[in-house]
């Protein structure tokens, strides 16, 4: 075979496996990149390029499914320079979802259970025949279980 062919074949099966948008552009630089190469071995072998000649250039050169993964772009989430900022502002940002989340006290309110939940007796220990489980229920002016009164830190109900 003519070395032009077997560079022909060579950079066809690294095109192939290249996005298609990329193809002829690849193509046409890595078609003067290795008769650059050749000539420049020829020349330094003082004979003319030969098929034996071509053929050892494009082994050393690479496999073609590796050259076309050097042609490949990168992908990747966050851009390699932006990734300090990006680290910089995944702390900052935890730190202040953290202090916006937890208590001043570092205790959290809970919804009463037992004998002070919704259906149970109120504190006084009368029944809380006024308290409704739902504010969707409530009767208008009522307390409901739900909602504002939860948020108390001591939840007063009426007695």
């Amino acid at each position: 075979m003519r070395p032009d062919d077997l560079i022909a074949g060579y950079v066809a099966d690294v095109a192939e496996q290249l996005p298609i948008r990329m193809r002829s552009d690849v193509a046409l630089e890595l078609r003067s990149l290795l008769q650059e190469d050749l000539e420049a071995r020829a020349e330094a072998a003082g004979r003319t390029p030969d098929e034996a000649m071509t053929l050892e250039m494009l082994r050393a050169f690479g496999h073609p499914s590796r050259v076309a993964e050097r042609y490949h772009p990168e992908w990747s989430i966050i851009d390699p320079g932006d990734t300090r900022s990006f680290v910089l502002a995944g702390v900052i940002g935890g730190a202040l979802l953290a202090g916006a989340t937890s208590s001043p006290t570092g205790s959290t309110t809970t919804r009463p259970s037992g004998p002070r939940a919704c259906r149970g007796s109120s504190p006084c220990g009368r029944a809380k025949a006024r308290c409704s489980p739902s504010p969707r229920f409530a009767a208008p002016g009522r307390p409901s279980c739900t909602g504002s009164t939860w948020l108390r830190a001591s939840p007063s109900w009426p007695c």
